[in-house]
């Protein structure tokens, strides 16, 4: 069971960014992110490169572990086979 989410409005992440983080987070690519929220996939790239400059990071992974540590997003929830 998750732990609750804390407050997200610390966050300076968009609500769609957070959005398209937690999908990329549950291993989606890039271009099933895109087609799962129905924009262009450039929209996808574009917001991921303003998350990464905003967060200071340096990659897709590093922008979603500090996510997930922050509570800015919601860990996926796993079951192993």
């Amino acid at each position: 069971m998750s732990e609750p989410l804390k407050d997200r409005s610390n966050s300076p992440l968009t609500p769609s960014q957070r959005r398209t983080l937690s999908l990329l987070a549950e291993g989606l690519s890039i271009g099933e992110t895109a087609a799962r929220l129905s924009v262009p996939r450039d929209v996808i790239v574009r917001d991921i490169g303003t998350v990464i400059t905003t967060l200071g990071v340096r990659s897709r992974l590093q922008a979603v572990l500090l996510c997930m540590r922050r509570w800015w997003i919601e860990a996926p929830e796993y079951s192993i086979p």
